[in-house]
């Protein structure tokens, strides 16, 4: 692993800082570790970086295919060299091992954006489900992305979870072998799970991990008030199914009402609810202009859509499942808060099309929403 002095000579080396930089401006160097060992280079003076290096070989795999994806999506870049949903890369050094990305200035991610607004901006949905649509539909590389598809196309390991190994179970928690034990014993819940895993799709180039911290917002260049989303955290994107990444949005905002509610002894779930910090009815309104913003950028027609709505909403279910898995990694028991996130996501899973309209709060299209639609299975998409 490279020390901060050496990540500076890295920098300097490959003609991305210069010494004069150093020397007069000033250099702050950060370290923002978590599984990677990553590094934030504040330049005074001049362009400021953000830097990943890994700790171990699987994770040096991973870097490398993040690498490649954002020289395959640069293939998207603008007249200014800029992908819109990108922050610019200056590449994976195979020497020092550094993979080195702009540092987003004046960025925050989705969930402190908000935090800080007070509030779920029906803007920045729109701006969410734009930037979703241009990275699944607006892309001028499918075959080029046929290259790098093979590696990380699998869907998602929470799809399978009603069904883990021995190895699984040794390794986990109490509180996650209860959790696996709700999801067994739920009617349907499993083979639910299974087909969901079984009809995963490869048609469509996704991000693959789409929660909040991985959606910086920033000011956009040149307009009073207006924001774009840039993603990060590329390890996982390939070929896949557009609605996984609809779905973990939905989560997203799910989550944060879930987590908002304050059950206690005293009152009962339908209680708790009603006291929730951050209400469902002010999060509808911003679920909902995500959906028609995403549904009118990719222009998907009244079948489509509703089949595209009932299965991001059965996903938005598997991601507040994964949710909750890892909020029990450490934990002995399944929480109040947790039970009651999982059966929540047990009843999406069984009636998703109910979920989209009642707890999403978008409507279908009723003209065009054949009985079939209600089970997303017996038709493709």
């Amino acid at each position: 692993m490279l020390s901060q002095l050496e990540v500076l000579r890295s920098l300097i080396d490959r003609g991305l800082l210069e010494t004069v930089s150093v020397v007069e401006s000033g250099v702050t160097i950060a370290d923002m570790s978590r599984r990677n060992r990553n590094f934030r280079v504040v330049v005074n003076r001049g362009p400021s970086y953000f830097i990943k290096q890994a700790s171990g070989l699987e994770d040096a795999s991973l870097l490398a295919h993040e690498d490649e994806v954002y020289r395959l999506l640069a293939v998207d870049a603008g007249a200014d060299g800029k992908v819109q949903y990108l922050p610019r890369s200056f590449g994976l050094d195979a020497k020092t091992g550094l993979f080195v990305l702009e540092l987003l200035t004046g960025a925050a991610d989705m969930r402190e954006h908000q935090r800080k607004c007070g509030r779920f901006s029906q803007s920045l949905a729109r701006v969410a489900g734009k930037t979703l649509a241009n990275l699944h539909g607006k892309n001028t590389v499918t075959k080029q992305r046929m290259s790098i598809a093979s590696a990380v196309t699998t869907a998602p390991w929470i799809l399978s979870l009603a069904s883990p190994s021995f190895r699984v179970l040794r390794e986990i928690s109490h509180g996650n072998i209860e959790l696996i034990k709700t999801l067994q014993k739920a009617p349907a819940a499993g083979s639910i799970l299974s087909d969901l895993h079984t009809r995963w799709k490869h048609d469509y180039f996704v991000h693959g991990d789409i929660k909040w911290d991985n959606c910086m917002v920033i000011p956009k260049a040149g307009s009073q008030g207006r924001w774009e989303i840039k993603l990060v955290d590329w390890e996982t994107a390939g070929l896949g199914d557009p609605c996984w990444d609809l779905g973990s949005m939905f989560g997203n905002y799910l989550s944060c009402w879930l987590f908002s509610i304050p059950y206690t002894d005293k009152e009962s779930v339908s209680q708790s609810v009603n006291l929730a910090r951050y209400p469902l009815e002010r999060i509808q309104p911003a679920m909902r202009s995500l959906w028609q913003a995403y549904r009118t950028e990719m222009a998907l027609d009244a079948q489509t859509s509703n089949e595209w709505l009932v299965t991001s909403t059965r996903f938005s279910a598997a991601r507040l499942i994964q949710t909750a898995y890892e909020a029990m990694v450490h934990s002995p028991n399944l929480t109040v808060n947790i039970a009651n996130l999982v059966q929540l996501s047990l009843n999406i899973l069984r009636r998703p099309a109910e979920a989209a309209v009642h707890l999403l709060g978008i409507s279908l299209d009723v003209a065009n929403f054949p009985e079939s639609v209600s089970d997303p299975f017996t038709s493709s998409h």
